[in-house]
């Protein structure tokens, strides 16, 4: 890493964490400044807390990418408002997220761990996870650096196929010479033309059909028809003594036309300059051969064609029309057959991914063994951030049950100074703490849940807890294994593969457990990413069944595209990117239906105008996403309200319908369902509504 290198990194973290500093101190500030808040600069969110004070929550992370960036912003702000985490869970860039929280070696609560792990992220250049072919690293880049680039492609070279063959296809009819073929053409614009009539006149619905019949492409159909059709007359109606240059010129017509054309798209921003130069560059040369051949005489020995003055005995001259049609029909065989072969022989070699994804599996694995970090940074107070952390010593999963072990003592503080709760908290805690002072993790509830999915079963696979099931020892098993296979996003990455898995009859009982599975024996575990089947596994962590909750689950967002309306299934693609829309989100929809105090847990970062798979993602972008996570945690910890969550739990718990809490507008309405439900059970009357 050279000079200039090393200090754009460090320019990167500082403007980070002084973004990060700027928004948590506006936070304070607004919360001071909140009705009824007395001034304190602190929000309640949790009756578990540390002998530190610090509050502790649960925490699921979305996947998305390198959107993962925002999901530091929202851990950041979190952590500067002394909120620590008890559970962690996340999909994709939040497994990577949610992996690195847990595995981060500081012991001490006092210690934040987002800057640590923003340390990793600005040391490393994230295009280098892209580590496929230079041909797919080139068509990958340009794709998501250039603004509908694919699209772009495929308009060109669409272009390209269509011109090549109309040109051919014209030129086969003309060596024919039939008359008949002027009916057919005729009978086409005329049909055209009462389509667009009856368009007009309002007799056939607004529709699809009508969108396609006023569209550009039918226009330049009717327009090409019709100059295929005047070519064709003077071509066959001009008299065989005639002067031969007429018949050239209306054979080179079509290509002049297509030229012409060409060069208009070149400076469109829906076609790719460089294909449409090339197919310039392929009509310009015959159109210009054949005029100086026929016009002027003068031989060029770009091909050998005997042409004379006039056709009879020799090609005719609209054969320039097939030379230009072959020419760019070879010119789209080059470029689109040369690119889908050497890809698809790329994927099958591969197992259908464009980056093997050692690249990252290694950077991960680098982070958890090692990742040791001992620096400062000036911030613009004047201040100054210590960024310090051991060795983090995890390599396999018994190291990283040992590293989950690690739990400071816990309280539960259902009252504290400045803090009032109106319930009776009578019940046992339960899957939170064991007794009130201490917690033990569960080895088959880990605290730490990384979602993949296994395609072979085809089951949704949480990590490390399902780790039997393909795995013979926790010595052997390696953590960057989890956080890899949840984060191959199909296509992009090879799929994970898992060769030396156990035999179904030795974990029989694991199968059944988990996944009540009792399939075929399986000789290959194959993981692709955990979004596939839940981006957000928001339901991971099992709602407490006490009456009323310790803590609450958090979870972090990314919205990356807009609310889909009825024109999103008006196209095939449209269809197809609805069903596995819908496919990836119904776990995660159907809990929070079914659970919907979670709702008041979420905060949702706006990133729609932010290409997920952008691993070349510029500096000032990658400040912006940390910056928008950051300000979507300030946002939801002014709005969040513990009281009115405890009691929504509560009023679930007790049987109220979820329709009925979703609606309800604050506590005193939630309270009152609460009211009822007893009142109907003969329970004691509750708490009065709080002041």
């Amino acid at each position: 890493m050279d000079k200039e290198e090393k200090q754009a990194k460090e320019n990167l973290l500082k403007s980070m964490l002084e973004t990060g500093e700027r928004i948590v101190e506006g936070l304070r500030k607004d919360l001071a400044n909140k009705p009824g808040n007395a001034n304190q600069r602190t929000v309640r969110v949790s009756d578990v807390f540390d002998t530190e004070g610090h509050q502790y929550v649960n925490l699921v992370q979305e996947g998305g990418g390198v959107l993962g960036i925002a999901l530091l912003g929202y851990t950041y702000v979190l952590e500067c408002m002394g909120i620590r985490f008890l559970k962690l869970a996340g999909t994709s860039a939040g497994a990577i997220n949610a992996a690195l929280m847990a595995v981060v070696r500081p012991d001490d609560t006092s210690v934040k761990k987002s800057p640590i792990i923003l340390y990793y992220l600005t040391q490393k250049n994230l295009f280098d996870f892209v580590d496929g072919h230079p041909i797919a690293k080139w068509l990958l880049k340009n794709t998501i650096n250039y603004k509908n680039y694919f699209e772009r492609l495929v308009r060109s070279a669409l272009f390209t196929l269509i011109s090549a063959l109309s040109l051919i296809v014209f030129s086969s009819i003309l060596l024919w010479e039939d008359r008949s073929i002027l009916g057919l053409l005729g009978g086409l614009i005329s049909a055209y033309l009462i389509a667009l009539v009856i368009f007009k006149r309002g007799l056939i619905s607004n529709g699809i059909v009508a969108e396609y019949l006023k569209s550009r492409f039918f226009l330049i159909v009717f327009v090409a028809v019709l100059l295929i059709l005047v070519a064709f007359w003077g071509l066959t109606t001009i008299p065989d003594d005639s002067a031969c240059k007429y018949q050239i010129i209306l054979a080179l017509l079509p290509i002049a036309l297509l030229l012409a054309y060409s060069l208009f798209l070149a400076t469109r921003g829906r076609y790719l300059q460089f294909i449409q130069y090339v197919v310039c560059a392929i009509l310009g040369v015959v159109l210009l051969n054949g005029i100086l051949n026929q016009l002027f005489q003068i031989q060029i020995a770009l091909w050998q064609f005997p042409f004379k003055n006039s056709y009879k005995g020799g090609i005719n001259p609209y054969q320039y029309l097939s030379v230009a049609g072959i020419s760019l029909f070879v010119f789209f065989l080059l470029l689109l057959g040369t690119i889908t072969l050497f890809l698809y022989t790329r994927f099958k070699d591969s197992k259908f991914g464009i980056n093997p994804g050692n690249a990252f599996e290694d950077w991960i694995a680098d982070l958890m063994q090692n990742g040791d970090v001992n620096t400062q940074v000036d911030l613009y107070p004047g201040g100054k951030m210590a960024i310090v952390n051991n060795k983090n010593g995890i390599s396999t999963l018994r190291d990283l049950e040992e590293k989950l072990m690690i739990i400071p003592k816990l309280e539960y503080k259902p009252e504290g100074e400045g803090y009032t709760t109106n319930y009776k908290l009578s019940d046992p805690i339960e899957h939170v703490l064991t007794g009130l002072n201490t917690y033990k993790p569960d080895e088959d509830e880990p605290p730490l849940a990384l979602i993949t999915t296994e395609i072979v079963t085809e089951n949704k696979i949480i990590f490390p807890k399902m780790w039997r099931l393909f795995y013979y020892d926790k010595d052997y098993t390696l953590t960057a294994k989890f956080v890899r296979a949840s984060m191959s996003i199909p296509f992009f990455f090879e799929a994970y593969r898992e060769k030396n898995i156990p035999k179904r009859s030795l974990r029989a009982k694991e199968w059944l457990q988990y996944l009540s599975y009792e399939g075929n024996e399986i000789k290959e575990a194959v993981f692709v990413d955990g979004g596939s089947l839940s981006n957000f596994p928001i339901n991971v962590f099992n709602p407490t069944r006490a009456t009323t909750p310790r803590l609450p689950t958090f979870g972090a967002r990314l919205q990356d595209s807009d609310s889909e309306d009825s024109r999103s299934t008006q196209s095939l693609g449209g269809i197809v990117s609805s069903i596995i829309n819908t496919m990836r989100a119904n776990y995660d929809k159907d809990f929070l239906i079914t659970h919907p105090q979670f709702e008041d847990c979420l905060a949702c970062i706006d990133v729609r105008d932010v290409n997920w798979l952008n691993f070349n993602l510029p500096a000032d972008q990658q400040i912006d996403l940390f910056k928008r996570g950051a300000q979507a945690a300030a946002a939801f910890l002014l709005g969040f309200n513990w009281e009115l969550f405890k009691a929504k739990q509560e009023a679930l718990n007790l049987g109220v319908l979820a329709a009925d809490i979703r609606v309800a507008d604050d506590l005193e309405d939630v309270e009152k369902l609460i009211g009822k439900i007893r009142v109907k059970r003969g329970m004691d009357q509750p708490a009065p509504p709080a002041v």
